[in-house]
């Protein structure tokens, strides 16, 4: 992979993170028109790329989320767990 494509590649991530559309998606498809191959490494470095981009989001989100708290005065960890549990529900 070049630098060239591993900008692309970046920015692709950057931009679809914000959205409520599939990041992996769309680093898959720019991959493939960019016809690179999918190496261990290429697939290293999209993971890498999107554990910065939701890193990114918790450090601009980071006030928000330690705010949060549970009515009963539980943690802020317990309250997004609870919340995530109750939406995976079927």
């Amino acid at each position: 992979m070049t630098p060239i494509e591993a900008v692309v590649l970046g920015v692709v991530e950057g931009l679809s993170e914000f959205l409520p559309i599939s990041s992996t998606g769309h680093l898959i498809l720019a991959s493939a028109l960019m016809k690179l191959k999918q190496t261990d490494a290429h697939k290293v470095f999209e993971v890498t790329i999107q554990s910065g981009a939701m890193l990114a989001v918790v450090y601009i989100y980071r006030k928000q989320l330690a705010s949060r708290s549970d009515p009963q005065g539980e943690s802020p960890s317990y309250s997004l767990n609870s919340g995530s549990k109750t939406g995976l529900q079927p």
